[in-house]
């Protein structure tokens, strides 16, 4: 498959992630988190060559995006030190919108009754939570740490779905590398 055929399946994957939230109060009420093409080109890239049905990479890729913006969405309620406050409205519809999200996660993993896959992303789940905890409460001791801790935050759950699908670790740690840099754009 060609690069330019791959965009044009992922834009079709984008499509079917934006019809499913397009549930109408939060259609009205709520940006949201952007979709990341980039992610969207790393997860299709890591199932290239999966013998899994066409049909079937797309419901994976869908479900994939489904939790890392149920994850990023939760991730925009404000805290006590922001400098810009929600209004209860807003923080509302965050919360709302995150559990959404985590919901039509669920729901297309269980469609698709992969259990392992499932068990994947949810280790990628726990291991940027861990490395958001450990940037946030500064268990870091050096850089290096700093900057391996800011990748899993970034990256984690991109990374179990890459392991489960058995790409190179060199291929994942190009994909964090790249991942990583969006962030802090």
């Amino acid at each position: 498959m060609t690069y330019q055929g791959s965009l044009t399946q992922l834009k079709e994957v984008e499509r079917l992630v934006h019809d499913r939230t397009a549930y109408e109060f939060l259609k009205e009420n709520f940006d949201g988190p952007k979709m990341d093409q980039d992610q969207m080109l790393w997860l299709h890239e890591s199932l290239r060559s999966s013998e899994l049905a066409e049909t079937d990479k797309y419901r994976v890729i869908t479900a994939t995006l489904y939790v890392i913006l149920a994850h990023d969405t939760h991730e925009g309620i404000d805290e006590k030190g922001d400098a810009h406050k929600l209004t209860l409205k807003e923080r509302e519809l965050t919360v709302l919108a995150g559990d959404y999200y985590s919901a039509l996660y669920y729901r297309t993993m269980a469609e698709l009754g992969m259990i392992d896959l499932l068990r994947a992303l949810q280790r990628g789940v726990q291991k940027m939570n861990t490395a958001k905890t450990n940037i946030y409460q500064l268990h870091v001791s050096s850089d290096e740490q700093y900057a391996s801790e800011f990748r899993a935050a970034s990256a984690a759950i991109f990374s179990e779905f890459a392991r489960y699908f058995g790409k190179t670790d060199a291929f994942i740690l190009l994909a964090e590398h790249v991942l990583a840099l969006k962030k802090t754009v």
